[in-house]
């Protein structure tokens, strides 16, 4: 068994490894910020460090490493021996670990420290303790604490209470387990009775019909922890500040009277009724509850409401998304802006797990979510980190795949074949598993398909041309048995509503469908109003925008810019003129700085009125929007054209 301590960076990796059911060189390399040369070298050691008769670590096909844990027993008691240890790490070989490290030694001293002690203590030149002290007062000034500095005296933290202890949970008591083993080593609780803490907590949680999740429980823990921590160094709350107050009228505050009453009985300790308002903070700065029965007791008041409605008209102003039509959006962004604006008024910071994968993948509605945020910042005069930004941004992601499906209701659809009733018989299988069993299908030959006959139907799906002048959607079918390419054409013809024409161009692509010569300008002026503009009176001298659409366009730009990254600008408004979302293309002879990023090409989309636009549309089109910006290669490419026919081909390459 291991009776020392590992290293911090072999720590690292074994809780990688543990963490993990295979983990790639690469993988290490990134975490630890060093060649994978020398992450075989840590392998290697952390293997020397551990018998293998307690854990192998092996590699498997896919080059992956992976723990071959023989002695599950003895693992545990390496892992926990080097949790209780992690504390104590202080090789500080990074500023953000410095950091973390200044702030534990600073928030828990009642004397003032030179900074020369603290240059020593940390193995580290004065100059660079100097800068890391800098990076301190930013993460100190979040939370309004100030280090105080003292003439050939020395510094020291300064601040409220409850501030301190926010600074300690989000850089000293980050997870469940540091709050468990900072109680352990304290000899506050042992783990016995912070089980049954815990156990004791989640009754009287149901009992009240509260929504209990594990990540709430955790985070109570943590904040009991740094609680008791600070009550047996004699750091008690003395005095609230106003926005801490308003707690004592919340119906959580009466649940936090029973939790103190269940620690006190538990460490045989006194817990002053001013402690209760910490022990309630993760309560009312939880995450929305996934159970109705909670939700449904809960009363939103008319800010939240306000709030909501102030963010929607910014969205549709920035936009041209349309969300008030949708309840379910309404019902669940209130619920969360509730909670959400409890954290943000309270300085409570939650990490957000999924940020990364939110940005990633959900980039309209984490664009959007950034839009309500603004509302949120200037409204209450605080500020939405990326955290919250992205816990917003996946109830607008509900919205974003609910509008992304087809809002044409199809109940009756006729089918026109020039091969037989197998192929018809095929097609309408096909047809029915993507757009639904419920749609009724009727199969005509091209032939006997008169217009009399297709007035009668929602939908025409043909896979032969149709010589017919009529209002009903006519989509061209070019393959039955490529399902993916099917759902494709049916989806971009849908998506575009060529209501009467029929769509050769079997590009399952919206920003293709809708390319067209009369929308794609090469611009030569130096700076890019010069250059928005003359597009935009391009398109009022051809008729295909108003004059009003010109001056909200250049309105929407004086209040934020539109540069949008990955070379694109995406100017646009609404315009009443328009009856479909039109995209136009300005394609720069230069690159330029717009809003200290470089612009190469103006993508100008207008957006149909409210009453008139289909908001799957907008939402298809901005997608494929930002996809095109992720994609620079191509966007360089399409700058670098010179004519029509050769845009047209780069973009037809995605």
């Amino acid at each position: 068994m291991v009776t020392k301590s590992l290293e911090r960076k072999l720590f690292i990796i074994l809780e990688m490894l543990t963490d993990n059911n295979g983990v790639l060189l690469e993988d290490f390399s990134d975490e630890l910020g060093v060649s994978t040369r020398s992450i075989r070298n840590y392998l290697k050691q952390l293997q020397e460090e551990i018998p293998k008769e307690i854990v192998e670590i092996v590699k498997n096909n896919n080059s992956e490493y992976k723990l071959n844990i023989k002695n599950q027993e003895k693992f545990q008691e390496i892992l926990e021996l080097n949790r209780r240890q992690k504390q104590k790490f202080s090789q500080l070989n990074n500023p953000e670990e410095r950091v973390d490290y200044l702030i534990n030694r600073l928030v828990g001293l009642d004397e003032i420290v030179t900074i020369d002690d603290l240059a020593e203590e940390m193995n580290v030149g004065r100059t660079t303790l100097v800068k890391d002290l800098k990076k301190v007062d930013q993460k100190l000034e979040e939370y309004g604490l100030i280090l105080k500095r003292k003439t050939n005296s020395g510094i020291k933290i300064e601040g409220d209470e409850i501030n301190l202890r926010l600074i300690i949970l989000e850089h000293i008591c980050k997870t469940y387990d540091d709050a468990r083993i900072l109680l352990e080593n304290s000899d506050i609780i042992t783990k016995k009775d912070i089980i049954k803490l815990q156990e004791q907590i989640v009754t009287n949680l149901k009992e009240n019909k509260f929504g209990v999740t594990e990540a709430l429980i955790n985070n109570l823990i943590r904040y009991i922890a740094v609680m008791l921590l600070r009550i047996s160094n004699n750091k008690k709350i003395i005095s609230l500040q106003s926005q801490y107050k308003i707690i004592k009228e919340s119906e959580e505050y009466l649940i936090g009277k029973t939790i103190k009453n269940l620690i006190e009985e538990l460490c045989n300790i006194e817990i002053d009724d001013l402690e209760v308002i910490f022990i309630v903070m993760p309560l009312l700065g939880r995450n929305a509850p996934l159970y109705h029965e909670v939700l449904r007791n809960l009363t939103i008041g008319e800010n939240i409401t306000t709030l909501r409605k102030q963010i929607f008209k910014k969205v549709f102003e920035f936009t041209g998304l349309s969300l008030e039509e949708d309840e379910q959006l309404i019902q669940s962004l209130e619920y969360h802006l509730y909670y959400a604006l409890n954290r943000l008024v309270l300085n409570i910071k939650y990490k957000n797990p999924m940020l990364k994968e939110i940005k990633e993948k959900y980039k309209l509605p984490y664009e959007v979510a950034k839009i309500a945020a603004t509302v949120i910042e200037e409204k209450y005069d605080i500020e939405v980190e990326e955290d919250e930004i992205g816990y917003l941004a996946l109830h607008f992601g509900t919205y974003v795949e609910r509008a992304s499906k087809s809002s044409i209701k199809i109940k009756n659809a006729a089918i026109i074949c020039g091969t037989g009733l197998g192929t018809a018989q095929l097609l309408s299988m096909k047809l029915k598993k993507i757009l639904g069993e419920e749609i009724k299908f009727k199969s005509f030959s091209d032939l006997d398909f008169t217009e009399n006959l297709a007035n009668k139907y929602d939908m025409i799906f043909t896979l032969v041309d149709l010589n017919i002048n009529i209002n009903v959607p006519i989509i061209k079918i070019t393959s039955i048995f490529d399902e993916s390419q099917l759902k494709g054409e049916i989806e971009s013809q849908i998506f575009l509503n060529k209501t009467n024409e029929q769509i050769n161009d079997t590009k399952p692509d919206i920003l293709n469908g809708m390319l067209d010569k009369k929308l794609v300008f090469y611009l030569k002026e130096n700076n890019f109003k010069s250059n928005l503009e003359k597009m935009l009176d391009s398109l009022i001298k051809s008729n295909i925008v108003s004059s009003e659409f010109k001056k909200r366009v250049i309105e929407r730009e004086k209040k934020a810019g539109t540069a949008f990254g990955g070379y694109i600008a995406l100017p646009h408004a609404v315009d009443e003129k328009v009856n479909n979302v039109i995209v136009a293309y300005g394609i720069l002879d230069k690159l330029l700085i717009v809003d200290g990023k470089e612009v190469g090409l103006i993508i100008l989309m207008v957006i149909p009125s409210e009453s008139q636009n289909s908001q799957d549309m907008i939402v298809k089109t901005y997608q494929e929007i930002i996809d095109l910006s992720s994609n620079k290669k191509i966007v360089q490419k399409l700058i670098k054209t010179k004519s029509y026919k050769e845009f047209k081909e780069i973009l037809g390459r995605r």
